[in-house]
Formats: C-alpha cells, sequence, structure tokens
C-alpha cells in the first residue's frame, strides 16, 4: 500500500488516469468482444477491400460519404484497425480504438477541470462518471459510432490545449487547438459550434467585454468553421432548408427541441428509459415535463442569484455554463433532423462533459463550506458511482448483440418504425408470418402528427412485409400487386434506409418474377432501382446493378461499362467477373 501511497503522490494526475481506466474496463470490458452486428456496422466495418491501408483508399474516403456525413477520419482509423489488427482481430482491435478515443476525451475533461481551477479529486470524480454513465455506451460500444469518440476527444484535446497555453507566446502551441477542431469536424460536424464554448470559458475565466482579447484568441477557431462550411456548402445548405422545411408542424418541432434540451440535462444525472433506438417523438406517449422542468432549472437558477445580487456569479459562471452546454448540443435537439430519431442523447454526448465539470465544482464547493457533512456527501457519491455503474453493466447487455439491440429498442409502446421493420425482417426469416402480421399493424402504425415522409417510409416497410411474405407462402401473383406498389412508385426510395440485406433481396425477387414472365424493362426498372439504392453507400454493388439493369434489356455496351467500374471496385469478386466475362462475349 506504501507503494501505490508513493506513486500517487510522485504521479497524482496519472494515478487518476489508471484508476479511470481500471473501473472503465471492469464495466465495459467485456464490450471488446462485441460482435460488429448492429444496424450500420455493415456499412462502416464490414467493407472488406475498402478498408486496405491503400493510398487509393485514402483518396476515396476523402471524398466519399456514408449515409450523407462526410468522415473521412472515421474510415481512416478503420483502415488503421485493419493494418495493425488483420482480418481475425479486426473486430477486437475497432472496440479497443474505440475505448481508446473515450478515454483520451475523459482524460482531458479531468485536465479541463484543473485548468479551470477545480481540485484533483473533485476532477478525478468528475471524469470518473462521464467516463462510464451508460450515455456512453452506444458511442463507444457500437463500431459504427467511432465518430461520437473521434469528434469528442479532438474538441476536448483541443480545449485542454488552448486553456494550458492560453498565455504562451509559442506560436506553435497556439496553432494546434484549431487544427484539433479542424480534426473533430472531419470525423463528425458535432463541433462546429466549438468557438462559441472557448468564448463561453474565456468570458468565464476573464470575467469581462474585453471583445478585442477574446477576437484575437478566437479568430483561428472561426476561421477553421467557416472554411469548413464553405468547403461543405452543399451539406449546409441542406441542412437549412431542412431547418425551415414544413415537413413538421412548428409545435412538434418545438416541443422536440425543449424535450431535447431537458431529457438530455436530466438523463445525464440519472440515465432513465435509454433505448439502443430511440422512437421518434409522439406527443400521445411523450410528456414536455422534461422540457418544462429544465427551463424552470434555468430560470430559477439565474432567477436566485440575481434576486441575492450576485450578479458575477450569474453572467460570469451560470451563463458560460449554459452556453457550453446549449452549443454543444443545439446541432442535434431537432433545429433540424441529423438522423432517424428525434431524441439528442443518441447523436451526442459533448454536452454532458460540461455539466459534470460544473458538478465537479458544485460539489467542491460544499465539500469546503459544509465540512460538518463531509462523510455523508463522500458516501453520497460512493453510492451515486455504483448505481451508475450498475445501470451501465446492465445497459451494456443490450448491446452484445443484434438481436439484443433490436429486442431492446422494441421495448417500447411506439419502437423505432426501422427498428420494427427489422423485426419484421426476422420473422421473415424464421417463416413467423402471424408475428409479420403483427409487425404491420401494431409496431409500424401511422400516427396522425407523422410527416408524410414519415408516413410514406411506414408504408412502403409494410407494403415490404406483405410482398415478400405472399412470395413466401408461394402466392407470387398476388404478392407482386404490393411489391409493385413499392418498387415502381416514388415509395421505393425508402428502401434506401436498408440498402442492404433484405430490401435488396425484395427487389431482386420482383426482378425475378417480372423476368419470368418476359417483362425485361420492369426488371430492369427494378435492378435499377437496387442500384440507386446503393449509389451513396457501396460502389461495388452500384456498378453491378446498373450493369444488371443494362444486360437484361440487351444494352450490352453499357453493362460492360458499370461490369469494368466493379471489377475496379473488388476485381476478386466472382459475380462481376462472371457477368463481365458473359457480357464481353456476348458483345462480340
Amino acid at each position: 500500500m506504501s507503494g501505490l501511497k508513493e506513486f500517487y503522490l510522485r504521479h497524482p494526475d496519472r494515478s487518476w488516469l489508471l484508476i479511470i481506466c481500471v473501473v472503465f474496463l471492469a464495466i465495459f470490458g467485456r464490450g471488446l468482444w462485441f460482435p460488429a452486428e448492429i444496424m450500420d456496422d455493415v456499412l462502416y466495418i464490414n467493407l472488406n477491400r475498402k478498408l486496405d491501408f491503400t493510398w487509393a483508399n485514402v483518396v476515396y474516403w476523402w471524398k466519399t460519404p456514408i449515409l450523407d456525413l462526410h468522415s473521412p477520419l472515421q474510415m481512416y482509423s478503420y483502415m488503421l484497425d485493419r493494418l495493425i489488427w488483420g482480418e481475425q482481430y479486426f473486430v477486437f482491435g475497432c472496440h479497443l480504438q474505440n475505448y481508446l478515443w473515450h478515454l483520451i476525451a475523459v482524460f482531458s475533461l479531468f485536465m479541463i477541470g484543473r485548468e479551470l481551477g477545480m481540485r484533483r479529486a473533485f476532477a478525478g470524480v468528475s471524469a470518473l462518471i462521464f467516463a462510464i454513465h451508460p450515455q456512453r455506451i452506444e458511442s463507444t460500444v457500437w463500431l459504427s459510432e467511432r465518430k461520437d469518440v473521434l469528434v469528442l476527444a479532438f474538441a476536448m484535446l483541443s480545449i485542454w490545449i488552448f486553456l494550458r497555453n492560453l498565455n504562451n507566446k509559442f506560436r506553435m502551441m497556439q496553432i494546434i487547438p484549431p487544427l484539433l477542431m479542424l480534426a473533430s469536424l472531419l470525423s463528425k460536424p458535432m463541433a462546429i459550434l466549438l468557438p462559441l464554448i472557448i468564448l463561453a470559458i474565456l468570458w468565464h475565466i476573464r470575467r469581462n467585454w474585453d471583445w478585442r482579447y477574446y477576437l484575437r484568441h478566437l479568430w483561428p477557431f472561426l476561421l477553421v468553421g467557416l472554411i469548413y462550411m464553405a468547403v461543405k456548402s452543399t451539406m449546409v445548405e441542406n441542412y437549412a432548408k431542412i431547418a425551415i422545411s414544413g415537413a413538421e408542424p412548428m409545435s412538434i418541432r418545438l416541443a422536440i427541441i425543449a424535450n431535447n434540451f431537458g431529457n438530455y440535462f436530466f438523463k445525464t444525472i440519472y440515465p432513465y428509459s435509454l433505448f439502443p433506438v430511440y422512437p421518434f417523438y409522439n406527443p400521445l406517449l411523450d410528456t414536455l415535463w422534461p422540457g418544462i422542468a429544465f427551463g424552470l432549472v434555468v430560470a430559477s437558477s439565474f432567477g436566485y442569484f440575481l434576486a441575492r445580487k450576485k450578479y458575477n456569479f450569474a453572467v460570469f459562471d451560470l451563463l458560460p455554463l449554459l452556453i457550453c452546454f446549449v452549443a454543444a448540443l443545439v446541432p442535434v435537439v431537432g433545429i433540424i433532423r441529423v438522423g432517424n430519431t428525434d431524441f439528442a442523447d443518441r447523436y451526442s454526448y459533448f454536452a454532458a462533459a460540461f455539466i459534470w465539470i460544473f458538478v465537479g465544482f458544485v460539489f467542491q464547493w460544499l465539500w469546503d463550506n459544509f465540512v460538518a457533512y463531509r462523510r455523508l456527501m463522500a458516501g453520497a457519491v460512493t453510492v451515486y458511482v455504483l448505481i451508475i455503474g450498475i445501470y451501465s453493466i446492465n445497459y451494456l447487455s443490450c448491446w452484445q448483440s443484434g438481436r439484443d439491440h433490436m429486442e431492446a429498442s422494441l421495448d417500447h409502446p411506439a419502437p423505432n418504425f426501422r427498428i420494427a421493420f427489422l423485426a419484421g425482417i426476422e420473422a421473415f426469416h424464421e417463416k413467423d408470418f402471424a408475428r409479420i402480421q403483427y409487425v404491420c399493424d401494431e409496431m409500424l402504425k401511422i400516427y396522425p402528427h407523422y410527416p408524410e415522409n414519415r408516413r410514406q417510409a411506414i408504408e412502403a416497410y409494410r407494403l415490404c412485409m406483405k410482398g415478400m411474405t405472399l412470395f413466401a407462402m408461394n402466392r407470387e401473383n398476388e404478392g407482386i400487386v404490393f411489391l409493385n406498389k413499392l418498387i415502381l412508385t416514388p415509395r421505393v426510395i425508402y428502401m434506401r434506409d436498408f440498402a442492404f440485406g433484405f430490401p435488396k433481396d425484395v427487389m431482386q425477387e420482383a426482378a425475378r418474377y417480372h423476368l419470368s414472365r418476359g417483362n425485361k424493362e420492369l426488371a430492369a426498372l427494378v435492378l435499377n432501382n437496387i442500384a440507386a439504392n446503393y449509389e451513396r453507400l457501396i460502389k461495388l454493388d452500384f456498378y453491378f446493378y446498373k450493369g444488371m439493369s443494362a444486360y437484361v434489356v440487351d444494352d450490352f455496351k453499357t453493362a460492360e461499362h458499370f461490369f469494368s467500374l466493379a471489377a475496379e471496385e473488388n476485381p476478386d469478386d466472382e459475380n462481376v467477373r462472371h457477368n463481365l466475362e458473359n457480357t464481353r462475349k456476348k458483345l462480340k
């Protein structure tokens, strides 16, 4: 024990890092062996040749988004995993790198607390709670969410190095934080408001209105943000269109925004009602109380300190905290739709870092001013850490396989319709037709407040399930009626959420049906729709099905062009080589 005490006294910061690592791995460690089979993993992880560390792949991922999100550093990090661990231990290596980036973010949070004046023990406890909180599980355990751990690690490192070198006149150290901000943006654009966060922190430190000082320190960050938005002008334009679109009534949009702020704040304090994939906001099932309660907490906090004439605390302590929290969370609260749920804690754990920094300062103040209650406070914190740890151990089980992930997400009166569709697909493969009927009738409901695009998506999934069920029951002539309403209409675009796997099988069945009856043009249209599904996801399949759509109508020159492009993507693919050889024979 004396040796440990001596090590702590000589290396206190390293000691806290070791403590956090040990506790984190004790709770999260089994996640290192979880398979890569959850939803988007097939798009990010199972890309085979595209993750080989080659210059061609580096260029490819610099140019190519996945699911409309351009995050080249995420893809480069997977390439590094493949290079280091090989094929056999690739998934383990991916999990390990996720954990390493998370721990870098946690240690940066610890050091930010220290730079702001928090004593070591309080900064350590705050960082520990942040590290093992159940809200961290999705971003750390789900391999597709590598972008979340990357963006937070780079953003928190940027803030820490900025604060550490605030008065350092060595220019190189002043360049590093903006470059780290750029790295975070190349992982995910969540940190686009990092300049505002740093401004709020400077405001807290300086406690004055010296705007020249702030501008002198912030202009490199502002320049990085402006250059990024200029380069990504198309993405910014699309987000702006979404933000002002009338897809949902303004009352629903405002309720989503308020609830996101409220639920995120209160779930950070206690993680209630966590879901691997959240349902969409539903005014028939979701209460407005979290948003209202959050507003009351903010208003009463400012009101209390202003009433007691503690203006400096309200302006230079509370206000910067609120700005940091809002700026970190606002990209995903619902002003624009950024994914397939309405709930912000699915897409960011940046904002929680500032809550725990503030909690650390509050606990430090209580410790200093209520000496008689120190044992009680220490006991309460210990119990809280144990509760959070146990909750994380239980919630981690929801992520140990694709099936567990799906079952946990379905445990809701109105589950996310995409997860419900996955449940229907599973029932189809098990030939559980009664279950499919239940999914269509009970899980794929259309609620009155749903916008038109969501209604069309749900109807597309229903048609898909009903048509394929009839095909499986050898009632193809009835089934094709449902499938034609899907694959030969604009609704087919909604199958792009699941371009891999089952929807492809659906359209292949429809193409086969039309070919067997001599309807080459309809078969070609269906195959072209399959290709369109892959256009922004997997180039190999896009080129392959474009070639197939040309081949079935005897347009062999076009077919050769696309099969050749597919062969360039993967020369080892037997189907591609076979079709390319056959096409060239036809041209002779």
